[in-house]
């Protein structure tokens, strides 16, 4: 059909430029606002996010977008370097229905009166020519004329770099259990490896870096719809010894090698968390009986010291061999200063440590991978840390309220959340959990005590969520910021842009404006 002029078309269809920061209740009431021209100023090798938006008045319509090329006097990036996504909505306890399910397909049926959230990503290559491209985007409908959006690009003079070359150290715990379980296929078999792996992609592209991996069974006391299985085979043999099993360890640290994740290889754990609990129940196949049952053990008691010791004497000599012990860490989650020196103590001298929770200077040395929660440690043991070969990150949970990455938290809070690491001078940013789905988390996101989207960032498929892909472009802005720093150290603009970013981190009062204006600060340098 032919393009119409408007923004609003018909009283059947409509469609209007939303603004990524726009997270839709399927309550609201279309609001056909914005212009007509879709703009962005960006680095090659950068994705370009806009959230468009349709609706009708009468159910059935369907639509689909068509994205052209874009062109400029030095040259085109093709129209596949678009990714058109419809957004789904799912219930949360919270706000009801909210948009955040990043979907597929090529089109999508309107429902009556109800607003269709459209994520569009426009991937810039990494060799494109500078300069200013133009195209279009057009939201077409089989009961009205097209909608037609003007895109005006402009490709900076800088490249975002990617894989072990990206600066921002992103830690979202994974939990292969919860794949297997809700693709309904046996764990560890081949169809999870699979699926395991798709998953992990997702995770290389937003930067991650450790590997999540679980050496004893169901570490976090299942806090979580399933538990996290562990990837080592602890076997009990009749003369009372522990012998090991590491074939799957090892199976899944080198696929997530495979997928670019650099590691560390965060081990889960030595005790049971989060929190003070002392007890680590280690569950182990009893060979002699050809049974599961339960080493009930405290941190400090003597059967904990004999049971992970023997751990240790295998676990070392095997990284050894697969050359690995350098990129291993102990990692522990939320233990106080006390519970941590007693698990300290069985840990060797050559393994490194892990530890998300508040900041304690006695254990500062012994950790290589630290991370703070909200607010984090002070800008200068960060800054020192990262001087002796160290990673500092904060983190946030249940809490704060803001900011955070809830499937009703104001989307620019996960955008914020790279600007506060700046201000902070931190490395980066962990979350406790990437795919920790409730038993149906298409349709509802709550679980147990935690606020809605608390224990996951992706969707089964995999698909991806509002929450994920506003993390990603603040992880972008991070290193745009670093890119800009390089080549103008002493720039005010610098400071500025971190100071405009942080003004207030609640994003119900936050003014987006203020956050676009500090990334036109970092862009007007790596214009020079």
């Amino acid at each position: 059909m032919a393009a119409n002029d408007g923004v609003q078309f018909s009283n059947e269809f409509m469609a209007w430029n939303a603004g990524i920061c726009r997270r839709y209740r399927k309550a609201d009431a279309p609001e056909p606002i914005g212009g007509k021209v879709l703009s962005a100023a960006a680095c090659k090798n950068e994705d370009v996010p806009f959230q468009l938006a349709a609706a009708g008045t009468d159910g059935g319509a369907h639509v689909r977008v068509k994205c052209s090329a874009l062109v400029s006097e030095e040259g085109e990036i093709p129209a596949d370097a678009w990714r058109v996504r419809f957004v789904d909505y799912v219930r949360c306890a919270e706000q009801g229905f909210v948009a955040d399910v990043v979907g597929d397909g090529e089109s999508r049926a309107l429902a009556a009166s109800v607003v269709q959230p459209i994520w569009l990503t426009l991937r810039l290559p990494k060799y494109v020519h500078r300069g200013r491209y133009t195209g279009t985007v057009e939201v077409c409908c089989d009961r009205a004329p097209a909608v037609v959006f003007r895109v005006e690009l402009e490709v900076l003079h800088a490249q975002l770099p990617e894989g072990p070359d990206a600066r921002f150290y992103l830690d979202l715990w994974q939990h292969p259990a919860a794949i297997a379980r809700w693709h309904h296929v046996p764990l560890w078999s081949e169809a999870h490896w699979e699926l395991v792996a798709a998953y992990t992609r997702l995770l290389e592209e937003a930067g991650q870096k450790p590997i999540t991996a679980c050496i004893i069974h169901d570490p976090w006391a299942s806090q979580t719809f399933d538990p996290h299985e562990s990837m080592v085979k602890w076997i009990r043999q009749p003369d009372g010894a522990f012998a090991f099993d590491f074939s799957v360890f090892d199976q899944y640290v080198e696929l997530c090698f495979e997928q670019g994740l650099p590691g560390p290889i965060n081990c889960y754990s030595i005790a049971m968390g989060p929190g003070s609990r002392l007890d680590c129940p280690i569950r182990y196949w009893d060979a002699q009986d050809a049974a599961y049952r339960s080493l009930e053990c405290c941190v400090g008691d003597a059967v904990y010291g004999e049971a992970w010791g023997q751990f240790f004497e295998a676990f070392v000599p095997h990284l050894e061999r697969m050359g690995w012990l350098d990129n291993v860490c102990i990692a522990v989650d939320e233990a106080r200063e006390e519970k941590m020196r007693g698990m300290l103590a069985v840990v060797p001298a050559e393994l490194s440590v892990a530890l998300a929770g508040n900041y304690h200077e006695s254990l500062d040395a012994r950790l290589r991978d630290y991370s703070v929660i909200y607010p984090g440690a002070p800008a200068a043991v960060c800054a020192r840390r990262r001087e002796q070969g160290k990673t500092t990150t904060f983190y946030t949970c249940c809490e704060p309220a803001h900011p955070n990455t809830f499937c009703f938290s104001p989307l620019i809070e996960s955008r914020l959340i790279a600007w506060h690491a700046l201000a902070h001078n931190a490395d980066g940013y962990l979350r406790w959990a990437f795919t920790s789905w409730p038993e149906s988390p298409e349709n509802c996101a709550d679980y147990g005590p935690w606020p809605s989207g608390d224990a996951f960032l992706v969707y089964p498929g995999p698909k991806s969520s509002l929450r994920f892909e506003m993390l990603k472009k603040g992880i972008q802005d991070f290193e745009a910021w670093h890119i800009a720093r390089k080549r103008s150290h002493d720039d005010p603009r610098l400071d500025e842009a971190i100071a405009r970013a942080n003004a207030d981190h609640d994003g119900r009062s936050f003014d987006p404006a203020e956050l676009e204006a500090a990334r036109v600060l970092v862009n007007d340098i790596l214009r020079i």
